[in-house]
């Protein structure tokens, strides 16, 4: 691994490391204590999302999304201790693709749903209006 910095490693002056099996090793090398804090809260916030998707869909015929979602955030985390993490394109690519799907279907559906909500709460104000108060000529 190409670090962009001269280290000497076992008395050898080197730019490079050998392969780092930690997904928290590997974002240390490459950008330091702030990339390592950033990448915590990174597989946080995935894993809380995660548990939201899955809350949202319980109970109802998408619930597979939402365990899968919680699923491949617990596989980001675990494998960031083994192989390098979701820096691991070889073997984890596939996952990030369908868990962006699944944010992405849930974000879609969530919207969907708050223009629904606007859309009647619009409706009801403007049925709960008292006729005795309309000033003609005001809508």
């Amino acid at each position: 691994m190409d670090l962009g910095i001269d280290i000497t490693l076992g008395g050898e002056r080197t730019s490079t490391a050998p392969i780092v099996h930690n997904g928290f090793v590997y974002v240390i090398f490459k950008v330091g204590a702030v990339g390592l804090a950033m990448y915590g809260i990174f597989l946080l916030w995935v894993l809380k999302k995660s548990y939201e998707v899955e809350r949202f869909y319980r109970g109802a015929l998408g619930n597979i999304s939402g365990t899968l979602a919680v699923a491949i955030a617990w596989i980001f985390i675990v494998t960031s201790f083994f192989i390098t993490g979701i820096f691991n394109k070889a073997i984890l690519s596939s996952t990030i693709i369908v868990l962006s799907c699944i944010f992405s279907m849930y974000a879609r559906e969530l919207a969907s749903r708050n223009l629904i909500n606007a859309d009647d709460e619009g409706a009801r104000q403007k049925t709960n209006r008292d006729p005795e108060r309309i000033v003609p000529g005001s809508n």
